[in-house]
């Protein structure tokens, strides 16, 4: 398929034949990116996958995601009078922005050049499609990261009645990863704390906990990591919208995301509430159950975990509180022997 020119143009400024790419293949790239430029949406979709192979493995990125992403965001310009290949060039550049591991280098450089792009982004923030909507905040958080303009809008989307509550937490998300981003965590905590006292929908009350509590630096508000907890026990309707968030909590599901949380940022505070949340398993769905001891034994029962008890707490108080458990009901045991076995816990100790 012939190659506009104004790609030609980028392509051109690459060294294809020895750039970083996951699988050494990067010479394929340009026919490739040209692909995704194309109006028949079969041979997008193969380009975009085959694109995919080579510049993110394992949550890894490389030299080639950076430009892959630079190139696509200059192309956008001339797509405007192609919605269909403008939507796809968008929901790539977001499918780059949420990886986990995006700010390394050449991240800076990459968000630099899609300046061009924000007052675009800031339109697309507000549409009504709520696809577009999120896809546009996520950009925006990093592409947007030095303006407080992006913050406003951020601000003003979690706060609109009138939005889904599902917009609403994705927007309250975004505003937290930009204050990180941004790094405005002072500001942050003087704005989200007294929200967290106002807010009066569980779910948004529980992200802005969430997201005071990553940036506590083992200090946080016991209210903050007891609503917290309280979710992890729940089993409800928070858990399941949280696991619509994946761009904010991971592949690995929300009661691993927030036991990691806790446990990464304020291990003392999750050292208080183990035995609790513990204690209280059996009461709960066996899903359920079964979502929290996987994330309870991948977090606190690795390799050598026995020899951390003395220097981690919050592992000795979860095999004490499981030992009690199984004292009061060996059947919950029973029950969960295969992923503690998998771990290698030790009760009884």
């Amino acid at each position: 398929m012939p190659v506009p020119d104004y790609l030609q143009k980028e392509l051109d400024n690459i060294d294809w034949d020895h750039i970083e790419t996951s699988n050494r293949q990067g010479e394929e790239l340009p026919a490739e990116i040209n692909g995704l430029l194309s109006g028949d949406d079969e041979i997008a979709a193969a380009a975009a996958t085959r694109i995919w192979w080579k510049i993110v493995y394992q949550e890894d990125v490389f030299e080639a995601t950076y430009t892959t992403a630079t190139i696509i965001a200059r192309m956008l310009p001339y797509c405007i009078d192609k919605p269909v290949v403008t939507e796809r060039l968008f929901g790539f550049l977001y499918e780059i922005m949420i990886q986990p591991n995006i700010r390394r280098d050449g991240y800076e450089d990459m968000v630099s050049s899609m300046a061009f792009l924000i007052p675009r982004l800031y339109q697309r923030a507000g549409v009504e499609d709520r696809l577009t909507a999120s896809q546009a905040q996520y950009i925006l958080i990093h592409v947007g990261k030095n303006l407080p303009e992006t913050a406003t809008l951020l601000r003003r989307e979690w706060q609109d009645i009138n939005h889904a509550r599902e917009r609403r937490a994705y927007a309250l998300f975004c505003l937290g990863r930009w204050y990180e981003l941004a790094d405005e965590l002072n500001e942050m905590d003087t704005y989200l704390a007294s929200a967290f006292q106002l807010e009066t929908d569980v779910l948004l009350q529980a992200i802005i906990a969430i997201n005071l509590v990553r940036n506590a630096d083992d200090n946080a508000q016991d209210s903050w990591v007891t609503y917290i907890m309280d979710i992890l026990g729940s089993e409800g309707k928070i858990i399941a919208a949280l696991e619509d968030m994946q761009p904010f909590i991971g592949e690995n599901g929300a009661p691993q995301y927030l036991i990691d949380l806790l446990y990464n940022t304020n291990g003392t505070a999750l050292a208080k509430h183990i035995r609790s949340l513990i204690m209280a398993l059996p009461s709960c769905a066996l899903t359920h159950q079964q979502a929290l001891m996987g994330a309870i034994c991948s977090t606190l029962f690795t390799p050598g975990y026995f020899e951390m008890m003395e220097v981690i707490p919050v592992i000795g108080h979860a095999l004490r509180a499981l030992t009690e458990l199984g004292e009061k009901d060996p059947a919950f045991i029973t029950v969960h022997h295969e992923v503690l076995s998998s771990y290698e816990v030790r009760l009884g100790i």
